[in-house]
């Protein structure tokens, strides 16, 4: 771990910089005063830093061979739209590599495969930029993260495609059009 932050220290002086001189600032505030100045923290650079080693080196590689929509926009554009149509970003999601656009929204309930009870579900988007400038949309429906941690995790009820199925009907209404794909391979997709 201390190799990876000296080698982004090297490569990113300037968000070390500005971390380093606003926690300075900081305790010598505190130390002169004893009271501690929260608006100088260096929260912008902070959280910028923590974001650049979270896609650096936390990331998964995205599931391909499972079914996905091309969509005729750039990734920004379809964000936008799913935004419009109340998808959320999901603050303690992990990224797939090259990983665009990553947003959820609830999407009703199912049986639970083990008691039969209502399940909070939702449905869940990940945007890939194509290098011909579309986007590939890689999404499913899956247990709410928050009302059933469990079955979220376990994954029993996971589905590509009925998560598909359930962006294809929010973008019919919302504008972009799109193709259904079986899987990124068989439809000769290259994302960048």
């Amino acid at each position: 771990m201390l190799q990876a932050l000296t080698e982004y220290a090297a490569t990113h002086p300037e968000q070390i910089a500005a971390t380093v001189t606003g926690l300075g600032g900081a305790l010598t505030h505190w130390k002169k005063t004893g009271k501690l100045p929260i608006g100088r923290l260096p929260y912008r650079s902070a959280r910028q830093i923590a974001k650049d080693l979270r896609h650096r080196y936390f990331t998964k590689p995205r599931p391909q061979g499972v079914p996905a929509l091309v969509v005729d926009c750039a990734p920004s554009t379809l964000a936008q739209t799913l935004r419009t149509q109340y998808f959320e970003y999901p603050p303690a999601s992990y990224n797939y590599r090259s990983e665009d656009v990553n947003l959820r929204r609830p999407a009703g309930t199912a049986p639970s495969p083990t008691t039969g009870e209502p399940t909070p579900m939702e449905v869940h988007a990940r945007g890939f930029e194509t290098t011909d400038g579309r986007t590939l949309v890689v999404s499913h429906l899956e247990a709410s993260r928050y009302e059933s941690q469990g079955l979220h995790l376990d994954g029993s009820l996971t589905s590509y495609s009925n998560g598909r199925d359930r962006i294809r009907q929010v973008l019919s209404k919302a504008g972009p059009s799109q193709t259904a794909i079986e899987s990124e391979r068989s439809a000769d997709i290259d994302v960048v």
